[in-house]
């Protein structure tokens, strides 16, 4: 589209309302068919859904009740360990293989 001036990207907080449309684009981009086009699939490790709209909006009033101040992992260092994933637990995916374990990663605050 030649002649068309990008808009800058806008920003704001997420609310309880946004939780469906974050619940489906989280679970695109990182269960399913449709999370094979990017680089986060985790579709031949897990399936089922990553997450879902209640989640979501329990983690959005934990996050405003915290004032939305997130520690986030950039620059977090792999601290060499790893722990067993819980494979009971089915909100964290429904397994497709028998040996998975998850890294631990650390960054200090």
């Amino acid at each position: 589209m030649i002649g068309l001036s990008p808009q800058p990207a806008q920003f704001r907080l997420a609310a309880p309302s946004d939780a469906l449309a974050i619940a489906q684009l989280v679970n695109s981009a990182y269960r399913g068919d449709a999370s094979r086009a990017g680089w986060t699939t985790e579709a031949d490790l897990l399936g089922g859904q990553r997450t879902d709209p209640g989640a979501i909006r329990d983690f959005l009033r934990a996050a405003e009740g915290m004032q939305r101040v997130m520690p986030v992992l950039v620059d977090a260092q792999d601290a060499g360990e790893t722990v067993d994933f819980p494979y009971d637990d089915i909100r964290c995916g429904e397994p497709r293989r028998p040996d998975l374990v998850l890294s631990v990663l650390r960054k200090a605050l």
